[in-house]
């Protein structure tokens, strides 16, 4: 397409501009119709994007992005149009924002509500600076119904900080909108309803504009333009619909187009293999059906998530047990601490949240759940990487923040039979708080009938295979890897005992001290941040036991934040793939001889 960036449109008359952002629309259906991306949401900021570069002045005037996965069109306009092709591949272009990529990516952005606080230090350093430059954050798909956009509306209005707030509102996170604030959003899109979104606002000490079309370039750029000389707080409420201008997009009601694989662009159809449908089923259906034969014959259980009915497979148990699901919408402290007041009512909650979204609520967990030591289990959906949505969304850092708290207990099954068995023990048998992580990706063959209950004991690992030489200690989906190592060293004469060390916390001492006891070389892999991460906890039994080891060594994630890629290219990346395995169980082998 043509080369259009903010100088070009800023030269442009609105015929022009019109026609380019419907050439912007058609470009996208295009490339992410290979690429895969997020696409309902960048279909519906194409014209408030125009608009916003066509009046104000970025980098200049700092456009605040909320979240970053709406800002393909920002990014063309900007200069990054030819990199496209490479959307959320490994050293390719970002799906979110990033400091590092432009000087326009004001403020990087991969999780909600975050924009509105930014803003507030940013306009109070312009007036320090003595900058009159705008401060324009743009917050949208639900994310203004979450506590923390609360606080900072709270406070920008009280300071009268000069900042001009547009708010997307298309009734949608990636899920349909909930709550009383959008509720009053609702009743505002009806002429009747205006003043009491207005008054919401102003009594916030917040001037309120709208509604207003966002897919009308004219009344856009009147209204910034207007809004752009004012230095007072405002807030301009511009509706937009997800998906718009292209059919399939516009009629989803499941938020398969709120990001999605490459699709077949005439039909909308995603490009998957009819086997890989039939024959897998993701991690976060596995424990959603679970949840529900559970909850068929144990009335106390509740299951509750920030907005993640539909990424966490939730939709079936809502519609079996509507009055047993909670939406608290983007509010992860609110959630957590919810499932806290169940618990000491009496009922068995069970949060259902991406690990990176945990992130958001550890105060909650540790003030609220873990030190009352309170029933509650945490699902910890998305654990490991999570491949193309890159550093905001990786989760691995959980292991790290959550065994440190006392009365936790961190377990990940590996077949879908071991997970079945974690809840069952975590729900009918537990008292405390407990946290099963599982990752993204597919348990792939399952059985047509469902598998046995396994009869283990809480805490005990599992060897999955014998051998003498070496040991390896792991979990969850490293040990598909980690068979895979073994298979190549057997081939060697080298032969490898492999762990499934599927309870993180606590460690099973006994085996651990069996294994001590051989002295054998001892290596353990995690998908996660090494830094007080499992290897860590290994190594700090051994020393706190006054044990001796002579061969040891951890494999995990590096001290830094990982980038977005394909996992297979990010475990390559990070050194975490069979052949790495292998050399560093060779140098241990060699070691002791």
């Amino acid at each position: 397409m043509s080369q259009f960036n903010i100088n070009h449109i800023k030269q442009s008359n609105l015929p022009e501009l019109k026609c380019l952002a419907e050439e912007i629309r058609q470009f996208l259906i295009h490339k992410l119709s290979k690429t895969g991306g997020h696409l309902g949401p960048n279909l519906g900021t194409i014209e408030l994007t125009i608009a916003l570069h066509y009046v104000f002045e970025s980098p200049n005037d700092q456009l605040i992005w909320d979240i970053g996965h709406q800002t393909y069109t920002h990014k063309m306009l900007t200069g990054r149009t030819h990199e496209f092709d490479s959307l959320r591949k490994y050293n390719g272009l970002s799906g979110f924002l990033r400091r590092e990529d432009s000087p326009h990516d004001i403020w990087g952005a991969g999780h909600s509500s975050t924009s509105l606080s930014a803003a507030a230090g940013i306009a109070y350093a312009k007036q320090l600076n003595g900058d009159e430059h705008s401060v324009i954050p743009i917050i949208g798909d639900a994310a203004i119904t979450s506590g923390m956009a609360f606080e900072a509306l709270n406070h920008i209005g009280d300071a009268q900080l000069p900042v001009n707030i547009i708010l997307n509102d298309n009734g949608m996170s990636i899920s349909k909108s909930i709550g009383a604030l959008q509720a009053i959003f609702e009743q505002g899109k009806e002429q009747a309803g205006i003043d009491s979104v207005a008054s919401f606002f102003e009594q916030l000490g917040i001037t309120y504009i709208g509604p207003i079309d966002g897919h009308d370039l004219f009344e856009l750029i009147q209204v910034f333009q207007r809004i752009r000389i004012q230095k007072r707080p405002i807030i301009c409420h511009i509706l937009t619909q997800k998906g718009k201008g292209y059919e399939p997009a516009e009629a989803d009601t499941k938020t398969h187009w709120h990001s999605t694989p490459p699709f077949d662009y005439d039909s909308g159809e995603t490009l998957i293999k009819k086997e890989q449908v039939i024959h897998s089923q993701s991690w976060s259906e596995i424990i959603s059906n679970e949840l529900k034969q559970i909850a068929m014959t144990n009335e106390q259980l509740i299951v509750v998530t920030p907005a993640m009915i539909e990424g966490s497979k939730l939709a079936s148990f809502k519609e079996t047990f509507p009055h047993r699901l909670i939406d608290t919408g983007i509010a992860e402290q609110h959630a957590v601490t919810l499932t806290g007041g169940l618990a000491i009512s009496g009922k068995i909650p069970f949060l259902a949240i991406y690990s990176t979204f945990l992130q958001r609520a550890y105060d909650q967990v540790v003030h609220d759940i873990c030190r009352q030591n309170l029933h509650v289990i945490f699902g910890i959906d998305r654990a490991g990487l999570v491949g193309e949505d890159g550093d905001s969304h990786h989760g691995i850092f959980d292991i790290n923040f959550l065994q440190s708290i006392p009365n936790m207990t961190i377990m990940m099954p590996y077949t879908a039979e071991e997970s079945q068995w974690m809840l069952q023990l975590a729900i009918e048998e537990l008292t405390g708080p407990v946290a099963i992580r599982y990752p993204k990706g597919t348990v792939k063959q399952l059985s047509a009938s469902p598998p046995s209950r396994l009869k283990e004991t809480f805490g005990t690992w599992s060897v999955m295979a014998e051998g003498k030489d070496a040991v390896i200690i792991t979990f969850g989906p490293m040990l598909d890897i980690a068979i895979q190592a073994r298979e190549f060293l057997q081939q060697e004469g080298i032969a490898v005992r492999i762990v499934n060390a599927r309870f993180i916390k606590p460690l099973d001492q006994d085996m651990l001290n069996i294994l001590i006891n051989e002295d054998l070389p001892i290596l353990t892999i995690e998908e996660s941040a090494l830094l007080g991460g499992f290897g860590s906890a290994v190594l700090e039994y051994i020393i706190s036991n006054k044990k001796t080891v002579s061969r040891f060594n951890r494999m995990g994630i590096p001290d830094h934040f990982v980038t977005h890629g394909s996992r297979e290219d990010l475990l390559e990346a990070l050194s975490l793939t069979a052949h790495d395995i292998v050399a560093n169980l060779k140098t241990l082998i060699e070691k002791g001889r």
